[in-house]
């Protein structure tokens, strides 16, 4: 499971991944990304095979990146 945090540390954003297991999820976080400043990483998350290597891949936007203009 990812989460996103959008306004961690004065909108910087950062998303969280956990890793499942046979009884349910860890209790931390397997990963951490954090964004650059204002950038506001976690806004939106999608998840999906993109590159057709049948392991599904993260994407993370970071709406505030840039002035606004976004990143992903």
């Amino acid at each position: 499971m990812i989460i996103g945090a959008q306004f961690y540390n004065s909108s910087q954003g950062r998303a969280y991944l956990y890793y499942g297991a046979p009884n349910g999820l860890s209790a931390k976080a397997g990963l951490m990304f954090d964004g650059e400043p204002e950038s506001r990483l976690g806004w939106s998350i999608g998840v999906g095979d993109v590159d057709n290597d049948g392991y599904d891949d993260i994407i993370l936007s970071g709406s505030g990146y840039d002035s606004n203009r976004g990143r992903a």
